[in-house]
Formats: structure tokens, C-alpha cells, sequence
């Protein structure tokens, strides 16, 4: 990758979300939990979630990542409440 791509990646809104991300949330009573590890960076995103029958009604999050990592929890975070596990697959897909 070249240094303009790099450049051209890490735009300001990029690391505006990343920034704005508050890396660190916890839930009282989480009902499931993951946890995820980019073995080529060592970035690391875990998460808490509690549901409201098959919808996630409150997710939490741990993110150390890099501002990748951070802007992707950014723009996931505010959407996931009310989600299913199909809309995450479809989103991820």
C-alpha cells in the first residue's frame, strides 16, 4: 500500500469516529460476551450484550484497537440495539 493510500485511508472522519468512540462501556448483567483478536495486530475488541428476546437490547464494549478497529465499533455501537444475529451476519457480510 502506498503512503498517499495510507493517507487517503486515515481521513479525518475515520479518525473522527475513532476518536469519539467511548472505548470502555460495561453492562450490570451482561447475557452473552465475546472477544476478538487480530492476530496480526494484536488489536483486541470485546463486547457485552443483553437482549430483549432475540434483539439486542444493550451492547458494551472494551476496545483496544487500532483506529480501524475503533472507527468500525463507532459506527457499530449506535446501530446494534435492536438488532438480531441475522442483521449483525448481514452487516458483517
Amino acid at each position: 500500500m502506498a503512503e498517499t493510500d495510507l493517507i487517503k485511508l486515515y481521513s479525518k472522519e475515520l479518525l473522527g469516529l475513532a476518536s469519539g468512540l467511548d472505548k470502555i462501556v460495561t453492562l450490570d448483567a451482561p447475557q452473552a460476551t465475546g472477544r476478538a483478536r487480530s492476530p496480526r495486530c494484536g488489536s483486541t475488541v470485546s463486547v457485552e450484550l443483553a437482549f430483549d428476546g432475540n434483539r439486542i437490547a444493550a451492547l458494551g464494549q472494551n476496545v483496544k484497537a487500532c483506529a480501524l478497529g475503533q472507527a468500525s465499533a463507532a459506527l457499530f455501537v449506535p446501530r446494534a440495539p435492536g438488532m438480531t444475529a441475522s442483521d449483525v451476519a448481514e452487516g458483517r457480510a
